[in-house]
């Protein structure tokens, strides 16, 4: 699948299943943002532009996008429970 058919994919999918086709406060962007990848502080469209978040989640992503330490504890806890939401769980009282 070439880049703009990927792009054009990814944006309609989305509009299918989230009212204006995005899941934040960039539902004011004047044209579909495809994310494909990110690390540190940048991420990549589908059209393969990259781009330094100045965003980064209202600062929740201190340490920035696909930091391997914070990876690695959320694996963790995967490995050993789901997030069911029937009652809490030691990540969410810690």
């Amino acid at each position: 699948m070439d880049i703009a058919s990927r792009k054009f994919d990814l944006t309609k999918r989305a509009q299918r299943v989230m009212p204006g086709g995005f899941n934040s406060v960039n539902r004011m962007l004047l044209w579909p943002l495809a994310i494909v990848e990110a690390s540190g502080a940048h991420f990549t469209d589908a059209d393969g532009k990259r781009y330094l978040d100045y965003h980064a989640a209202f600062g929740a992503l201190i340490l920035g996008h696909n930091h391997p330490r914070v990876n690695a504890a959320v694996r963790a806890v995967m490995d050993r429970l789901d997030l069911i939401r029937a009652g809490v769980i030691d990540a969410e009282i810690e």
